[in-house]
């Protein structure tokens, strides 16, 4: 084959150069820490957008109002970047009032955001971790001062609140980047240097706060449910339509996880309060003055029924689940390590649930509404000793040496039930021995032979009398008045007995008038012998005689 001419060798000189000869294409690769600056401003631009942009909608759309002529579209980007400050935990002043509850449905909104950047542009090192994080606090601080909320407090929460927040989000994509460690990877160098029962009891404690979110989840969805009627009227009262009624929505969205941290603190029972002198939970309703919003509708005013004291056997059911989960997995079976995983479980749920409650508290507005939530240390407390019951309780039931000592017992009752159970057998066949019934109330001879007994009546009266052992010894004796007496003894061998015991009385000058009464217990085998003038074998006898009179 020939080689190619022409243009066609000069493309492949070409390529050949770019491919064989040829150096590899240089491309320039940005450090690891630039990776976690991009996805930090990535996130922080986003997010702060969201919130921007609604509010310059809402200026352009009442501009011409002449009541908002005064009003510059900065003081509306303004609006939007203290919404977002607020839900990094800044407190900020609108009209004097300072509000201090954090949206924190906007919190969970901004963390979803930086982990999709971490997992989209964060390398999984971690340098950009920590670049990534502190990006994200410096630019919290600047949209402080962006905000005209130049106070050094705000300064410090934005920083501290910022922080967190990047920690999280930017955490939750590190561990799930498809190149990343796993969870248990990523904290090996913190966990490490805690003993495993602790380990044990914060993760339980993760998974019994978590537990109660979901409960409390549940509840909301149920209030929310029952009270669709009063927010549709709010609705309707507002008279909101079009992009206002869109506005409303969102903004109320971003406090609906506020209500979920709400429902768990009536669901611990000490209830939360929506403006100063009001207060709900399990117990009782005191309402109050509150505001035309739809997320009033919500809550439940009316009296509760009795059987919501119940409610806060939820936590407890929580703790028992919390319980398993550190039996299956504690590290030994003592009774200190299994106390000090509880303590843990306790006292890592009641903190995360306290913090919770204290984010979803504080003001809202002016006057009573800065009374708005609940007391997070009461909570917190209340938390902690309800699952540290549960979880107690099924740890020590299920514990071993718990078991191993029901067994016992139980073993012990079978005993006593079966000692029982002889001891009444027993009586019942005393008695039937005594009375010669057995239990069916059939008559039976002890030795199982027939009976029979016959009676001749005559003028002369014979009684009868018999006494019977193992091998049973039969006598008769008989008696008669007159000019004679006879005296006769029998005995009997065999299985059975034969019991006759006659006495006649004779009258002188009678000629044959007597009354004979003869008693015989004979089996097949019975031999009778009288001593002096019969002996005899019959296989069953039931004999009735009279006496001869005497001349």
């Amino acid at each position: 084959m020939s080689a190619p001419t022409g243009a066609l060798a000069v493309l492949g000189r070409r390529r050949g150069r770019v491919i064989d000869g040829g150096p590899a294409p240089h491309r320039t690769e940005h450090t690891p820490w630039l990776s976690g600056v991009l996805a930090a401003v990535q996130a922080c631009v986003l997010t702060v957008l969201l919130v921007t942009l609604p509010a310059l909608v809402v200026f352009v759309l009442s501009s011409g109002d002449p009541s908002n002529a005064d009003v510059s579209w900065y003081a509306s980007v303004q609006v939007g970047l203290a919404l977002w400050l607020l839900a990094h935990g800044v407190p900020v002043a609108v009209g004097g009032t300072m509000i201090s509850m954090v949206p924190l449905g906007l919190s969970l909104l901004c963390a979803f955001v930086l982990h999709a950047s971490a997992r989209r542009t964060m390398r999984p090192v971690g340098a950009a971790y920590g670049a990534g994080i502190a990006t994200y606090a410096v630019a919290s601080v600047l949209l402080v001062l962006a905000a005209g909320l130049a106070g050094g407090p705000q300064l410090v929460m934005a920083g501290i609140g910022g922080a967190v927040l990047a920690a999280l989000g930017l955490g939750a994509g590190y561990v799930t980047h498809p190149d990343g460690p796993r969870l248990a990877g990523a904290l090996e160098p913190l966990t490490s240097r805690l003993p495993a029962w602790l380990r044990l009891g914060m993760r339980a404690g993760l998974v019994a706060a978590a537990l109660g979110i979901v409960a409390a989840t549940v509840l909301l969805v149920v209030w929310i449910f029952a009270g669709r009627g009063p927010m549709l009227d709010i609705v309707e009262q507002l008279g909101v339509t079009g992009f206002d009624a869109v506005v409303l929505a969102g903004a109320q969205a971003m406090f609906a996880a506020d209500l979920v941290v709400w429902a768990l603190a009536w669901v611990t029972g000490v209830g939360f309060s929506f403006g100063t002198g009001t207060l709900f939970s399990p117990t009782t309703a005191v309402v109050g003055p509150m505001p035309v919003v739809p997320l009033v509708g919500t809550i439940p005013t009316g009296q509760p029924a009795a059987a919501w004291v119940v409610v806060p056997a939820v936590l407890v059911l929580v703790g028992v689940v919390a319980g398993v989960f550190v039996h299956r997995r504690v590290p030994d079976r003592r009774w200190t390590t299994l106390l000090g995983s509880l303590l843990a479980v306790a006292v890592t749920s009641g903190v995360l649930v306290g913090v919770l409650v204290s984010l979803a508290s504080g003001g809202v507005g002016p006057g009573r509404m800065q009374q708005v939530g609940a007391d997070a240390v009461v909570v917190g407390l209340v938390v902690a000793g309800e699952v540290l019951v549960g979880a107690a309780l099924t740890a020590v039931l299920l514990h071993p040496a718990t078991l191993a000592w029901f067994r016992r017992l139980a073993g012990s009752a079978r005993a006593a039930v079966r000692r029982d159970g002889a001891a009444v057998a027993g009586g019942d066949t005393a008695d039937g021995a005594a009375t010669g019934t057995t239990g069916d109330g059939s008559d039976r001879a002890r030795t199982g032979s027939s009976s029979a007994t016959g009676a001749s009546s005559s003028t002369a009266r014979t009684t009868g009398t018999a006494r019977t052992t193992g091998t049973p010894r039969s006598s008769a004796t008989s008696r008669t008045a007159g000019t004679s007496r006879t005296t006769a003894s029998s005995r009997t061998a065999g299985t059975t007995a034969t019991t006759g015991t006659s006495a006649t009385t004779q009258t002188a000058g009678t000629g044959a008038s007597a009354r004979t009464a003869r008693t015989t217990l004979t089996t097949p085998t019975t031999r009778t012998v009288v001593t002096g003038r019969t002996t005899s074998s019959a296989p069953s006898s039931t004999t009735s005689a009279s006496a001869p009179s005497a001349g």
